[in-house]
């Protein structure tokens, strides 16, 4: 290969991969853009810094490949074709296989994952095998050929399904509603388990600490609906819960339901009181006086925990307040007798 044509061998090559990628529609590594201008640049901010490394070998190979003994050859031919397999891996959403495979979770079955490093690999290495395959070669040496390419593979596969352990976990979380009552959620968890087990319970409270009303500041109530379909909990796809967890922020002890079970209905949260006080006191009274009547009523013996940080819709409401010094302020405002009638409407 003369100077001229290495140089547009090389230009084909480096062109390439950001070819592809703005061909795919993929976005610049920063989440922004065209991928295809991001990968032209190869500085240290930019995609294209991913491509130098499999372009200088596979360029160097080509280079080098007219010099090779016959067994060089054929060892240079095994690494480009293990190179080839190694990114188009890459470029493989293992997790979304192993689900379609594993769960009832519908759609493709192989889906594409923008990696940079397995797209420029296998590019790469492509260009450089259309090249180097021009060489006859006496004895390619297919076992040792297959070793190259099925070792690094497995061995890849074997790194990549390492971290997919979670997806054996007996509890993944679906997706989160919430209901037309403000303070009222719904989570829903797919689970590989038998919900007649006891064990299924245990395991079950253990998965939904993360999920207690306690430590979210818009839930009050919360029902956690288990599925053994991973579809319906990701997607809302129509299906049915095999067992139902009410989880309450006041105190209200946990309640479980075989199926699905309301734990709304029957339970009134601080919140729905909150409201249905406020709105009844607003009509009747200024709103200074309601906020006042509303601490002397949902404030007298709450104990606020020491270290408390919030999260807590009735603790957040009497934090910090002082009933006897928001009187004295009121009395300046409408007199004492004036106050005592006013406080006699609601």
């Amino acid at each position: 290969m003369n100077k001229w044509a290495f140089i547009a061998f090389a230009l084909l090559m480096w062109l390439l991969p950001a070819l592809l990628a703005g061909a795919l529609g993929w976005s610049g590594i920063w989440g922004g853009g065209s991928a295809f201008s991001d990968l032209i640049i190869p500085a240290p901010i930019t995609g294209g810094i991913f491509h130098v490394p499999s372009f200088v070998i596979a360029l160097a190979i080509v280079k080098a490949y007219p010099t090779f003994t016959e067994q060089s050859a054929a060892v240079a031919r095994a690494v480009l074709m293990s190179a080839v397999v190694l990114g188009l891996l890459q470029l493989i959403d293992l997790e979304r296989l192993v689900q379609v495979i594993t769960t009832d979770v519908g759609g493709r079955l192989f889906r594409m994952e923008q990696s940079y490093v397995g797209l420029c690999m296998a590019s790469d290495a492509i260009v450089a095998l259309s090249w180097v395959m021009r060489r006859p070669l006496e004895k390619q040496g297919w076992m040792m050929t297959s070793l190259f390419i099925l070792v690094p593979a497995a061995m890849y596969v074997g790194s990549d399904a390492a971290g997919l352990d979670r997806l054996k976990e007996p509890f993944q979380f679906g997706r989160q509603a919430y209901t037309e009552t403000r303070g009222d959620a719904v989570v829903w968890v797919y689970t590989r388990l038998d919900p007649s087990t006891r064990s299924f319970r245990e395991s079950a409270l253990d998965f939904v600490e993360q999920f207690r009303p306690e430590q979210r500041v818009d839930t009050d109530d919360l029902a956690i609906y288990f599925t053994n379909s991973l579809q319906t909990a990701r997607t809302g796809a129509e299906g049915h819960p095999v067992a139902t967890l009410c989880l309450y922020e006041d105190g209200t002890p946990d309640g479980w339901y075989e199926g699905a079970g309301d734990c709304f209905t029957g339970h009134e949260s601080f919140t729905e009181q909150f409201q249905a006080r406020s709105t009844q006191l607003f009509a009747v009274l200024p709103t200074d006086v309601s906020v006042y009547v509303m601490f002397n009523e949902f404030c007298q013996g709450i104990e606020i925990p020491s270290g408390y940080s919030g999260g807590v819709a009735h603790f957040d409401f009497c934090r910090g307040q002082n009933v006897d010094k928001k009187r004295a302020e009121l009395e300046k405002v409408y007199g004492a007798e004036e106050l005592d009638k006013l406080l006699e409407k609601p």
